[in-house]
């Protein structure tokens, strides 16, 4: 299992600075075995105040590039290690892949861990963000309080990673702050913000009076895991209906010309294609999304998601096959197949693949198209 971690804070310094190495260790402790978590920043100069809306939105960009790099590059998931979760629904109506928000994956956890909870925040511009994303999640009602902790800038976070002093002072702020919220009836308490999370980690602090202090960065991690898990069992995670649904048809195709054919992977659009039978479709009719749960393209290595588009229609289909509908799915890879024969005719699966070997020896590869 491959997660994509696209983190904000080593956007503002170096991977391998000091908040990078923490942020590494604790989400390689987090990870079970066999889960390789890939961290990426953004540019440079981008990440540097995104509690303000107008530099998230620009930061956002680079978010949505670093979305379809990963699907393209057959990662698993997207993990966002922001509070805000920057990009969580626009990727999510992007992506065929599971997208992950800390925020919302911290809350929801610690729904499972007690009955409410409190955020300590480290930013007053940070509380109605925060608000508005767990209003969202129809949480709001289990949110006892956000407490204020009082911090001026992010680079006192890297400060306490290397300093003892000012992490022993995040520590007594985050404390007294916790204390407030314990008293106001709050049984989990959520740290809010990454950096303020590894920060805790590092100072040993995961409980407060019995109360858990919930480590977002690894409550992300293995709600990833989680999702990806679910995606190769069923073959289905985010639902593509109404929220997240993606454009289709003549619009797809229009909007592909427009801002390029890279976007929303693995979705067809409505283009005239010759058959399995030899006919033509024509322009109105609605192709099925290969993304649909009866074949997946997380098995086999090079995955261009199935779709017409030249830029990626190279290398191998890759295909799982689902012998409960071997018809449907059957007319689901022809069809793929068939789109991409106007670009070029490629075999289903690498004939060493041992799935790949029965999909085809009982089904034939299309003639190269015109």
């Amino acid at each position: 299992m491959r997660l994509f971690y696209q983190s904000f804070g080593v956007s503002r310094g170096s991977r391998d600075g000091h908040y990078g190495q923490v942020l590494r260790k604790i989400l390689d402790q987090a990870a079970a075995p066999g889960t390789e978590i890939s961290i990426y920043g953004l540019s440079p100069h981008r990440a540097i105040a995104e509690q303000f809306r107008y530099l998230e939105f620009l930061d956002k960009s680079d978010v949505m590039d670093n979305g379809l790099r990963a699907e393209r590059e057959g990662y698993d998931a997207v993990v966002l290690g922001n509070i805000f979760d920057p990009g969580l629904h626009e990727l999510r109506e992007l992506l065929n892949i599971p997208v992950l928000g800390l925020c919302e994956s911290s809350v929801h956890v610690a729904c499972l861990m007690g009955a409410s909870f409190s955020l300590i925040n480290v930013n007053p511009k940070f509380t109605h963000r925060i608000v508005e994303s767990i209003t969202l999640q129809g949480l709001a009602s289990r949110l006892v309080s956000i407490d204020q902790m009082t911090i001026e800038r992010p680079g006192v976070f890297d400060l306490a990673l290397r300093d003892d002093s000012a992490k022993a002072e995040v520590v007594r702020q985050f404390s007294a702050c916790a204390q407030r919220s314990l008293e106001k009836g709050a049984e989990v308490l959520v740290p809010a913000g990454g950096s303020l999370m590894a920060v805790l980690a590092e100072a040993g602090v995961h409980q407060i009076d019995g109360a858990p202090v919930l480590n977002g960065l690894i409550a992300i991690i293995k709600a990833a895991e989680l999702a990806v898990g679910m995606r190769r069992i069923t073959g289905q995670f985010t639902s593509k209906r109404l929220v997240y649904a993606p454009p289709s048809g003549q619009l797809l195709a229009d909007i592909r010309q427009a801002y390029g054919a890279h976007l929303y992977p693995g979705r067809l659009g409505n283009r005239p294609h010759a058959s399995p039978s030899g006919s033509q479709e024509g322009a109105g009719a609605r192709a099925e999304p290969i993304a649909s749960g009866l074949i997946e393209g997380d098995e086999i290595p090079h995955l261009a998601q199935v779709d017409a588009i030249p830029a990626i229609s190279t290398g191998y289909r890759a295909v799982n096959f689902n012998p409960s509908a071997p018809s449907r799915c059957q007319a689901a890879v022809q069809r793929a197949v068939f789109i991409n024969s106007a670009h070029k005719s490629m075999p289903l699966a690498p004939a060493n693949h041992p799935r790949a070997r029965s999909l085809n020896s009982s089904w034939s590869t299309p003639r190269t198209g015109a």
